[in-house]
């Protein structure tokens, strides 16, 4: 405990002298590249709740019980301050420094603070409990050292949901065997919400199936499919946004530009490709390396189930964690948790743990170590220290495992017992009634009126986006200029649904006659494969505040409807409306269902 308390100081002393030679210009080669963009994880999936539609709108990687947090934290935000919010991913980056950033407003940076000291004083209380037969000085030098180690300062830069996740693990480790009844099931419902938030944290799972305690998983299992589907229905993709995430998950993980940028195991052989590929001018570091990272994780989970002592079996399942997708460097927060566990089991350092003492506490120390200084991902010192003490720990842990199955192998043979079947049946009734229940659930509320449609927006080449109409459906206004535009129609629904394009005719039009505005939608496939005829409607404009009201039918997913106007553009004095543009208002996209078929 004092080797690294005395390191975590050594290094923020370091840090802070560094920090004062330099007037602060080190501090964004310490954090992340984008000096405008501190809290980002936060302030963007706020922004990414209005419309509630989170993941087929903005792609966000969150779990739905983590976006649900973030729907209340929006909720909290005045309605004056987020009715000016953009309502896509791209938009919503393009407001960093301008007076919508949300950095830059009350309410939300209230909400930031809170956030961060909820953070601290959980990591500070779980921290104590952990290291509870320390006296009460060290126990209060550990938790400054763990609020300022490496990992959690990145995440409180990032302001990521997983330190919020870090005490609901920890409580889980420390009370999921207690005596306390109430708190063995609040260990339960804190794991299903660590992994409601982040997902990982469920590997802590195979905890209870190393006790054998079987019952406890079933809830815990019960526990996280609530936390998985009920926050669904807050949002307008309903169940079907389940589908979605996963579109998204999966596209993350094979999107990457610079796949050693990391500390995932894919990361750690795309690192040693790279090298091999400036020396011999070879791709390798460009690879497709994440189905090993799956298989490594579950092997260090089988790992666990051959380990000795409690400290060991949370380090075998948090490296899991990390190696079976990429990783930013807030994870290392997690590796305080082995670490305090094993300076609270291991009463001195030997021989036979000293390498895994180094190997935990070295990624957690603040290094006063920086990246070059530029606008992009880049490589640092900090990572292959880290992924030389990663590949240290997954060594380390296939030899203690071993030497487990040496010492059962070794022992007496026990008759194997069976005094838990009525927990087996209940396991498998458990999994057979979610199955079918949540099949029946889905057929019956997949299309209970959720707004699969999203709330269109006109979009083209040189248009001006001013906004789209709001999930409320207040009235806003959207510009283009030229003869023509788009209107993107996003339906997630998983069945071929009724659209109804609605607007009002704005400024704009030279009006002297009646001109006529065309919509054309892509063909339909028909169910035999052949291809049916979408129809094309034209409509005649002759007033300003026209209604406009345009039916089509639309698939799964993206469809483009295409929208000209043959007739000349007006004039108008360019300080009070711009040249050769028109506008629309009161643009709305509504489903009327799904498409009944014909035989």
């Amino acid at each position: 405990m004092q080797i690294y308390c005395w390191a975590t100081v050594a290094c923020l002393a370091v840090l802070l002298l560094a920090l004062l030679a330099s007037r602060g210009a080190l501090l964004h080669r310490f954090f992340f590249y984008d000096v405008t963009d501190t809290g980002m994880d936060f302030f963007h999936s706020i922004e990414y709740m209005r419309g509630r539609m989170p993941y087929g709108q903005f792609d966000t990687l969150y779990p739905p019980l983590a976006n649900l947090f973030f729907y209340v934290l929006y909720l909290l935000v005045p309605k004056t301050q987020s009715a000016t919010w953009t309502e896509s991913f791209i938009s919503s980056l393009n407001m960093k420094g301008t007076e919508r950033d949300l950095r830059l407003q009350q309410a939300t940076m209230m909400l930031f603070i809170v956030f961060v000291i909820v953070v601290v004083l959980g990591i500070v209380s779980m921290t104590e409990r952990l290291t509870r037969s320390c006296g009460g000085g060290r126990k209060k030098l550990l938790a400054f050292c763990a609020v300022f180690s490496y990992g959690v300062l990145y995440g409180l830069e990032r302001g990521n949901i997983l330190l919020l996740c870090w005490p609901l693990m920890a409580f889980f480790i420390l009370y999921r065997n207690s005596e306390n009844p109430l708190l063995r099931e609040l260990a339960c419902l804190a794991l299903a919400i660590a992994a409601g938030f982040k997902l990982y944290p469920a590997f802590l799972g195979v905890l209870l199936l190393r006790d054998k305690n079987y019952l406890a998983a079933v809830r815990t299992v019960l526990y996280g499919v609530v936390c998985l589907c009920f926050p669904l229905f807050f949002f307008n993709e309903g169940l079907f946004g389940l589908t979605l995430w996963f579109r998204v998950l999966f596209d993350f993980s094979g999107s990457r530009g610079e796949p050693w940028i990391g500390n995932g195991f894919s990361n750690i052989l795309a690192e040693a490709g790279h090298a091999v590929d400036k020396l011999l001018g070879t791709q390798l570091g460009y690879g497709s390396y994440a189905l090993l990272g799956i298989v490594l994780a579950a092997v260090l989970l089988v790992c666990s189930f051959f380990m000795d002592k409690e400290w060991k079996r949370i380090t075998a399942i948090i490296l899991a964690m990390l190696m079976f997708q990429s990783q930013y460097d807030y994870v290392w927060c997690l590796f305080l948790i082995p670490l305090f566990l094993f300076m609270e089991q291991e009463r001195e350092l030997r021989s036979d743990n000293v390498l895994p003492y180094l190997a935990l506490m070295v990624p957690v120390l603040p290094l006063p170590l920086f990246r070059r200084d530029q606008m992009e991902p880049s490589f640092v010192p900090r990572n292959t220290i880290c992924h030389v003490m990663l590949l240290l720990l997954i060594v380390w842990c296939f030899v203690q495992a071993v030497q487990g199955v040496r010492v059962r192998c070794a022992e007496k043979p026990v008759k194997p017992a069976h005094g838990h079947p009525a927990a087996t049946v209940l396991l498998a009734v458990c999994v057979a009634v979610a199955g079918v229940g949540g099949q029946q659930l889905w057929q019956r509320t997949h299309n209970w009126g959720f707004d699969y449609g999203y709330n269109g927006r006109l979009d083209a080449e040189g248009i001006q986006q001013k906004d789209v109409q709001d999930s409320d459906g207040n009235p806003v206004e959207v510009t283009w200029s030229g003869r023509g535009a788009y209107i993107m129609i996003y339906n997630h629904a998983p069945f071929t649904q009724r659209m109804t394009v609605t607007f009002q005719t704005g400024y704009g039009m030279d009006l002297k006659r009646a001109y006529t505005m065309t919509f054309e939608a892509p063909n339909l496939e028909d169910a035999d494969g052949t291809t049916g005829k979408q129809k094309r409607t034209d409509i005649k404009i002759d007033h300003e505040g026209q209604t406009v009201c345009y039916t089509v039918d639309v698939v799964p997913g993206q469809t483009q409807i295409d929208v000209s106007y043959d007739g000349p553009m007006a004039v108008y004095d360019a300080s009070s409306r711009k040249n050769g543009t028109f506008s629309v208002t009161n643009l709305v996209v509504a489903s009327e269902g799904a498409v009944e078929e014909t035989e």
